[in-house]
């Protein structure tokens, strides 16, 4: 699934029958390369939930079995190392050959782990016509530094580049 859609979704406690809040951030741990907790806010203020808590990430709504599941912030240990969607999304991609590879436009989590499953990116284009786009697997990822993503490309990473290749011109046609 793609982490961005989990923005503003809210939060139900089932025993409970409460509405804790709304996903207003989504917290990644960089060295595990996965998707840690995500930063609720609700009537009560912020607090975070741990992907291993939540029972069903549903097309409308996060289930959690209660609301002791929430962790309050302050002073929440679990936070120093975690890095938000904001934060991570703002990144640049490039390779470890020194090539600027693009942004990072969605990042792909399994629902039940939070385990980065693929990194998105694109370079150029208008509006993500005529961009090229690159699939990053997680095993290809160096680092999360603080601006910018390094990986290691192979040379059988999926790369595409739009409109499709029919909109293009053909071996036989002069550029």
């Amino acid at each position: 699934m793609n982490a961005h859609d989990l923005l503003n979704m809210p939060i139900v406690s089932v025993a409970e029958g409460t509405k804790l809040g709304n996903v207003r951030d989504l917290l990644f741990d960089t060295n595990q390369i996965q998707l840690t907790a995500l930063l609720l806010s609700g009537e009560s203020g912020q607090s975070i939930v741990l992907m291993h808590d939540i029972l069903s990430i549903g097309s409308d709504v996060i289930t959690v079995e209660t609301s002791s599941k929430t962790q309050p912030i302050e002073g929440n240990a679990t936070l120093q190392p975690l890095r938000t969607w904001r934060d991570i999304s703002s990144l640049r991609a490039i390779s470890s050959q020194g090539e600027w590879i693009g942004d990072i436009t969605h990042i792909e989590v399994d629902p039940q782990s939070g385990a980065i499953i693929a990194i998105s990116i694109q370079k150029g284009g208008v509006l993500g016509i005529g961009a090229k786009h690159t699939e990053i697997q997680p095993t290809a990822i160096r680092a999360f530094g603080p601006r910018v993503l390094t990986v290691k490309l192979a040379e059988t990473d999926s790369e595409t580049t739009s409109p499709p290749a029919g909109d293009q011109p053909s071996e036989s046609t002069p550029p």
